[in-house]
């Protein structure tokens, strides 16, 4: 029970916790008001990116390249299996988009896979340092809201009642991400520096193709301005603070 107790108040699970909240926020945002809820997810998503990528570039990798030794190849694998699974989604949902059921499940699916995914990266990140692990949780917080607004509306597209609709975007896209983090906190505690390090270099690469690839394409392009200014906003106010960060003396530990 001690044991138990000491998961649910680390500082990954909590975090995982808070995405959960947000991505709920998005699912009653698109079921209180659908126009306005679709507007702020362009935004939501641009800025997120921007969040993610400043991350990833001017915090994550480097500071992963000085503890794993084959960091820049775990780097790549990271983003090179996030982008296996994002086109094999993709995939799967063109070759069944005329079959309503077929064409529902694929990105639903997905996105529970990979909201669970998200859970499993939060006790990497934190594992090495506080401040790594808010910073780039807080990409990943934000871009649940869009994705509990992305669910919900998949849903009420098929033709399924809000409440049901509502009851499946939570269990998919909120409730995935704290089970995620729970279970990997089961096993992060038992590993040394290194392996955490080339951990540390994968999840950067996935949260690289998560800002610079998969959100990206979620954003509507008939509204380019304000997305672009986002995006420069999340990346400079990533970047500004991975500087500070450094510039204090901060590295993994």
């Amino acid at each position: 029970m001690q044991a138990l107790n000491q998961v649910l108040a680390e500082p990954a699970f909590l975090a995982s916790l808070v995405a959960a909240l947000v991505a709920t926020l998005g699912v009653f945002a698109g079921a209180l008001n659908a126009a306005w809820a679709d507007r702020q997810r362009n935004t939501v998503i641009a800025f997120a990116s921007g969040v993610l990528i400043g991350t990833a570039v001017m915090h994550l990798i480097p500071e992963a390249l000085e503890v794993s030794e084959n960091g820049a190849l775990f780097v790549l694998s990271g983003y090179f299996l996030f982008y296996i699974f994002d086109a094999t989604v993709r995939s799967a949902t063109r070759r069944n988009q005329h079959t309503a059921g077929a064409f529902l499940t694929a990105p639903l699916v997905g996105i529970a896979i990979h909201s669970f995914v998200d859970g499993l990266e939060y006790p990497v990140l934190f594992a090495h340092d506080l401040f790594t692990g808010m910073l780039a949780a807080s990409g990943l917080i934000i871009h649940e809201f869009a994705e509990g607004i992305v669910v919900f509306a998949l849903m009420r597209t098929a033709g399924v009642k809000n409440l049901l609709a509502a009851a499946t975007a939570l269990a998919l896209a909120a409730a995935t991400t704290p089970a995620g983090a729970f279970m990997a906190l089961t096993f992060t505690q038992l590993l040394n520096e290194a392996t955490l390090g080339s951990l540390m270099a994968a999840t950067a690469g996935a949260l690289l193709f998560v800002g610079a690839t998969h959100l990206p394409r979620q954003v509507d392009p008939s509204h380019p301005a304000r997305g672009i200014a986002f995006f420069f906003i999340g990346l400079a106010i990533a970047g500004a603070l991975s500087l500070a960060h450094s510039a204090e003396g901060g590295h993994i530990h």
